[in-house]
């Protein structure tokens, strides 16, 4: 397993983000015809989708920030998706929801689709969800092997979407 030093992360993530997160689907949408857009534009209702950027763009910021600012001096883990980064994070956007990370991934995805009216970018945002919804539970229990009872409290604590009760602790 690899160490990433504090300031390399943030080099990483100026490069990977845009990547992922802007080219990626701007280069998607150009495969489809743009649903909404008359004569180069888009409509009204199709910057509604710029909204749901922005807070995914918000999301991931606030998530980075929170695991820049508490990873361990040694540095976090990167590698394995599977094994998380060796610490639970309990703060910002992780008391509200276990994966803030995937839910501000969707967020950016399914609004470029609705900005760029794009039935591809649709597909790529649809594939993004089956492959989160289908992995977090092996990454759940990836995370709980490693962590044990400290990762098992939050579990119960906070949901694994944000949705639903949450069990405040005694």
């Amino acid at each position: 397993m690899h160490r990433m030093p504090r300031w390399l992360t943030w080099i990483v993530w100026a490069v990977f983000l845009p990547a992922i997160y802007a080219v990626v689907p701007y280069y998607l949408s150009l495969s489809s015809p743009r649903h909404g857009w008359q004569s180069g534009h888009p409509a009204l209702l199709n910057y509604w989708g710029l909204g749901a950027v922005i807070t995914g763009i918000a999301i991931l910021a606030w998530v980075m920030r929170e695991h820049v600012r508490n990873i361990p001096m040694e540095g976090a883990r990167i590698g394995n998706p599977f094994r998380g980064p060796g610490y639970v994070l309990t703060r910002g956007p992780y008391a509200l929801c276990r994966h803030p990370q995937h839910l501000g991934t969707l967020s950016i995805w399914f609004g470029w689709a609705l900005f760029y009216g794009s039935s591809a970018v649709l597909i790529g945002a649809i594939l993004i969800l089956l492959a989160v919804v289908t992995l977090v539970p092996a990454e759940e229990r990836g995370i709980e092997a490693q962590l044990g009872e400290e990762y098992r409290r939050y579990m119960a604590e906070v949901p694994r979407w944000g949705f639903g009760k949450r069990r405040i602790p005694n």
